[in-house]
């Protein structure tokens, strides 16, 4: 569908960090059950998620943990999450849920800001450079902490991705090299930025930007000045190889209609049209060539086996009467590069 904001209901929220043990151990996988608020009157709920500092112990380092979303219902969810670096340590996460009713007011006024971070260089997981950061300041405060999830993207013409290496081409000016699988880290949700951290869960380096939603709820009796258009909806499962190198599964995704502008697409990975109580492998959804009509999305796995999974998304931009107001959507300005100091010193023990 393609729905106005105010016609989507939406739900937000925020888990306390466990204890990851370091990719490829027993202990590396967490999960949480999550229950949604009675207002959702249908299954066909779309959720994404991303790991945060929520909780975390200072001493043991945030992981960029890859969520997986499961037995998604009306009345609640099941976030299972794998870590993805290769040192232990811990994490939380941010999710949102929403679910389309046109022609029907939604119950929760939001404030919210999305924004397209500018691409930075990773270099391969578990070396020096797999991670990086970004900063993001409002231009006017959010009336509390928002929830924020993020999701990698890439744009067709970025010269680091337009050169080759190796030779190694896969198809249509598509790069095997330059294609990262960037894992999302929030590191600080404020009323007045945004500060988001990535990691690359992937055997390639390359470049990557990413896309963010924050969203804050509002009194009651307070309208947002404007209402940007949501699109939702669900891939079908693809197979993925087991992490190290493996080219990108491509899925094209057409939006029901078009936007004016192209919008800021989230994802996360979901056991949709899996066998009952299978468990989708950790994979990266990245949003590429995003344009006003759809995307490409390109799963990557970051498991150390192979298996299957099925994408939620959700895009949210401008429709036709879609103005300036509380919700914006500008690109970052920050210079690349630019130097790394991790928040919590995330782990980073090189693999033998």
């Amino acid at each position: 569908m393609s729905t106005p904001l105010n016609q989507v209901i939406v739900a937000h929220g925020r888990l306390s960090a466990q204890f990851f043990r370091e990719d490829g151990r027993v202990g590396d996988w967490q999960s949480w059950v999550v229950p949604l608020p009675a207002i959702f009157p249908a299954d066909s709920v779309k959720i994404v998620a991303m790991a945060s500092n929520d909780g975390v112990d200072q001493g043991l380092g945030t992981v960029a943990a890859v969520p997986v979303i499961t037995r998604t219902t009306r009345s609640g969810f099941t976030l299972a999450a794998r870590n993805s670096d290769c040192a232990a340590g811990s994490a939380g996460m941010h999710w949102i849920a929403v679910l389309e009713r046109p022609g029907q007011a939604s119950p929760t006024p939001l404030e919210l800001r999305t924004g397209v971070l500018q691409s930075r260089t990773f270099a391969p997981d578990c070396t020096p450079g797999d991670w990086n950061s970004w900063e993001y300041a409002v231009g006017r405060a959010m009336p509390s902490a928002p929830t924020v999830v993020g999701t990698p993207t890439r744009i067709r013409g970025d010269v680091a991705l337009s050169s080759v290496v190796f030779g190694a081409f896969v198809s249509d000016a598509y790069l095997v090299e330059g294609m990262p699988a960037p894992v999302g880290v929030l590191s600080s949700g404020r009323v007045d930025g945004v500060s988001l951290s990535a990691r690359n869960g992937g055997g390639w380096s390359g470049r990557s930007g990413m896309n963010f939603l924050a969203l804050a709820d509002l009194p009651k009796n307070v309208t947002p000045d404007t209402a940007p258009i949501l699109d939702s909806g669900t891939t079908s499962a693809v197979s993925l190889a087991a992490a190290g190198g493996s080219a990108p599964v491509r899925i094209d995704v057409n939006f029901a209609l078009p936007f004016s502008t192209p919008p800021v697409v989230l994802l996360s990975a979901c056991d949709v049209g899996l066998p009952a109580g299978t468990t989708p492998v950790a994979a990266i959804g990245v949003a590429h060539d995003v344009t006003t009509h759809g995307f490409t999305l390109e799963a990557m796995n970051t498991d150390s086996a192979s298996g299957r999974a099925a994408f939620h998304w959700v895009a949210l931009g401008c429709g036709i009467s879609c103005g300036a107001g509380r919700a914006s959507s500008v690109p970052s300005t920050t210079p690349d590069p630019i130097p790394f100091t991790p928040p919590l010193t995330p782990p980073l023990t090189p693999r033998p």
